[in-house]
């Protein structure tokens, strides 16, 4: 174990805390998409319920109901917008932030690797110039 590798563990958390920040808000985005597209269905969906009801002039709802409504649902796919709009710069900026502790993590697992290397090398001059004292000290000897 170097000096590096805990540093290496820091990283990885903090790598894996803004990985998940950003699936927050990545999971917000789709969601009010998919408040979108169901807010459109049922705009669409009363269209067609008032184009059948349309042959029935007794069952047919008032007009001023049905421009009420949707221009309610105009203004909650305009309100849905904005507010998707600023869940996507939220989305965008977690991103950023995820990527740059992807790259830190990155960076600081090559030192950890590169101090391991030189460990392990510096390690092996050590093993290699005992074993020379242990030749030469057995050759002395005889």
């Amino acid at each position: 174990m170097n000096r590096f590798s805990r540093l290496v563990e820091l990283r990885r958390l903090k790598e894996e805390i803004k990985g998940s920040y950003f699936a927050l808000a990545l999971g917000k985005v789709q969601k009010l998409e998919q408040e979108k597209i169901r807010l459109e269905n049922d705009m669409e969906q009363v269209r067609q319920t008032e184009l059948q009801e349309s042959l029935q002039p007794e069952n047919r709802l008032p007009p001023k109901l049905l421009e009420d409504y949707f221009k309610g649902q105009k203004w909650r796919l305009r309100r849905l917008q904005q507010v998707r709009h600023q869940a996507n710069l939220e989305m965008e900026r977690t991103r950023q932030i995820w990527n740059q502790a992807r790259v830190e993590l990155k960076q600081s697992e090559k030192l950890a690797e590169r101090a391991d290397e030189e460990y392990k090398s510096e390690q092996h001059k050590r093993e290699i110039k005992e074993m020379d004292i242990v030749g030469i000290m057995a050759s002395m000897r005889r």
